[in-house]
């Protein structure tokens, strides 16, 4: 196969924006055609957007029922209760200064709605570790989570929402799809959105396209 730097001027422009390395990728999935090239990075930007708005959902579900599941166990102010600061967990209190550090540059209320509005998806999945098992899911999970299933518990939780924000984040950083089980990943992302909320994952689904762009990858 030609290399990066002699195929990518036939299509000028996918060579002036699209760096070699990531090229690369792209024309060897195409198998050297740099048309097929092309229309696959075409294809990647398309399927990452069409998942989008499902994760979306998940990632504001979490927020919402995560949230309610601290309230309850530490009140409004649960992220500067004594009992959830002795948690030791560096990497969840690191996330909850951050928010709040946004908040307070923008001058706004450090409260339970703005640290959901500021704190990052990593936040939420972080709070699903064993480590906040005993003080908090031991009682809150099914509570918060009514729509879980008898057989599944925080663990599988925990695992398809930190599936759910890898995903995202490769998404938002604009890295490559291809290669990845897309059909598995979306499977989890709709058995996570339903776990979350039957009627939000049912209306997901009524206006998800990524199955047809699995079908349609070039």
């Amino acid at each position: 196969m030609a290399t990066v730097r002699n195929q990518l001027p036939n299509i000028h422009t996918f060579a002036s924006v699209i760096p070699p390395a990531r090229a690369t990728v792209f024309l060897r999935a195409a198998g050297g055609n740099p048309e097929r090239a092309l229309a696959l990075h075409d294809w990647n930007e398309a399927v990452g957007a069409a998942f989008y708005p499902s994760l979306q959902k998940v990632e504001l579900g979490l927020r919402a029922k995560v949230g309610a599941a601290m309230e309850a166990t530490w009140g409004s102010d649960w992220f500067a209760d004594p009992d959830f600061l002795r948690i030791n967990d560096y990497a969840v209190h690191k996330e909850v200064a951050t928010a709040i550090g946004r908040l307070k540059a923008r001058e706004a209320n450090v409260d339970a709605d703005g640290l959901s509005d500021k704190a990052s998806f990593g936040l939420w999945v972080g709070l699903l570790r064993p480590i906040f098992n005993p003080p908090v899911w031991m009682t809150q999970l099914r509570t918060s989570f009514p729509a879980l299933p008898a057989t599944v518990g925080r663990h599988e939780l925990a695992s398809l929402a930190s599936h759910a924000a890898n995903l995202r984040n490769r998404i938002d950083h604009h890295e490559t799809l291809i290669g990845l089980d897309l059909s598995a990943d979306h499977a989890d992302v709709m058995t996570l959105l339903g776990w979350i909320d039957r009627p939000l994952a049912a209306r997901a689904r009524t206006t998800c396209t990524v199955r047809q762009l699995l079908r349609a990858k070039p």
